[in-house]
């Protein structure tokens, strides 16, 4: 996602806790009911799509890599006892076959690598028995470089096929975004007006969440997954007053606390709960101690649940909406 489409789909997801929060002053009109399902269709579409986008920006890279190191590594072994047997036997030839450092098998084009480290596992294995018997070479070792090979040649494309991915979900995250955008301006922002005398609080809250807000650099956004028991230490800056942090409590059953710290152990008094499937904003008081570096820990009070968490740490007022509001109940 650009910049635009995560302010985009930060207003969506603020406009659905909204939509959440007053159901039960629309779900009995039959039209309302249908647009909001949609609307949640797309936006739960939307998100699974930016996950998509998200695992495939690097995970691939780094299989790739690992596979290569795996390789590599294997394949220097068999080189140098090979050049122990030329030097032996008298084998210029053969020597010049394997005559590889790690960096020159490791530091080259995909393909360069696997070629090098299959001339290395071909020049081996008709002298196989005479190194294992009088070298010193391990009986696993031409096994384990042939499946280095292949497992790496397996992964040479994953990249551009994970680049692949990245381009599609990026153009579904366009389509599934206009739609949803239409869905709201043509349906749902329309039928909202009835609401404006009716049901005063629910029309104000929601076109106040309809209000795109530009983060741009102010903002940053971190998602963690926090195993039980244990804690992150966030950020560490200089906070000031007017920051925030919104914290999303995406779980099912943890609970989690939030710390403002010096250090980075988890502090033994205070801090706030945050239930599952809730949303708190938090202000930087007034009273901040401005000089010093302070982190945000995050600790995931379950002692069986995994916590999925989204931080959001906002500078300034006009960006953070200052202020520690009640928690909010998360779709």
């Amino acid at each position: 996602m650009d910049d635009n489409q995560e302010n985009n789909f930060s207003m969506k997801l603020g406009l659905e806790s909204v939509l959440s929060k007053y159901q039960a002053d629309w779900i009995g009109i039959p039209r309302f009911k249908d647009a909001v399902t949609d609307f949640r269709s797309y936006l739960s579409q939307i998100d699974n799509q930016k996950k998509v986008q998200e695992k495939h920006t690097k995970g691939a890279a780094d299989v790739k890599s690992a596979n290569r190191m795996v390789m590599c590594e294997d394949a220097i072994v068999v080189a140098k006892i090979v050049k122990a047997y030329a030097k032996y036997n008298n084998d210029p030839v053969l020597k010049d076959l394997v005559d590889y450092s790690y960096t020159e098998l490791f530091n080259v084009r995909d393909t360069d690598s696997k070629t090098k480290c299959n001339d290395i596992y071909d020049a081996a294995l008709p002298i196989e028995a005479d190194l294992v018997t009088n070298y010193g070479l391990s009986t696993m070792a031409l096994p384990n470089l042939n499946s280095g090979i292949s497992a790496y040649a397996n992964v040479i494309m994953t990249p551009i096929v994970a680049k692949g991915v990245r381009k599609t979900a990026g153009k579904n995250l366009k389509q599934l975004i206009k739609v949803s955008d239409e869905i709201l301006k043509d349906s749902i922002d329309n039928m909202m007006m009835p609401f404006k005398k009716a049901k005063p609080d629910f029309y104000n809250e929601y076109f106040s969440a309809r209000i795109i807000i530009n983060y741009g650099k102010a903002q940053v956004s971190v998602e963690k997954k926090l195993q039980p028991g244990k804690h992150v230490v966030l950020f560490a800056n200089k906070f000031l007053p007017g920051d925030t942090f919104t914290i999303r409590n995406h779980s099912v059953l943890a609970k989690i606390k939030v710390f403002l710290s010096d250090g980075i152990d988890v502090p033994t008094t205070a801090g706030i709960e945050i239930a599952p499937k809730m949303e708190q904003q938090l202000a930087i008081p007034e009273g901040f101690k401005m000089p010093f570096a302070h982190n945000l820990i995050v600790l995931n009070e379950s002692t069986m649940d995994d916590a999925q968490v989204t931080v959001i740490f906002a500078h300034g007022k006009s960006h953070s909406k200052a202020g520690n509001e009640t928690a909010t109940k998360l779709k």
